[in-house]
């Protein structure tokens, strides 16, 4: 697992998420994106729930590890 922090939060940072991910070629994407308050979860097709959730789950720890 690898969670990168980008130092543009705005559209692009937004943008060069997108472009790294585009350059992974991932088989799968969940993407989680806030505005207005409100968080917002899209999704390709996915292969296997239970595994989606367990990577979530460690993004999580990893999130709450670094802190911010």
């Amino acid at each position: 697992m690898s969670i990168t922090k980008l130092p543009n939060r705005k559209k692009d940072g937004v943008k060069e998420v997108f472009d790294i991910a585009m350059a992974q070629e991932y088989d799968e994407v969940v993407v989680i994106g806030f505005k207005d308050g409100k968080y917002h979860v899209q999704y390709t097709e996915l292969s296997d729930g239970m595994r989606v959730i367990g990577a979530l789950t460690m993004a999580q720890y990893e999130l709450l590890k670094l802190g911010d």
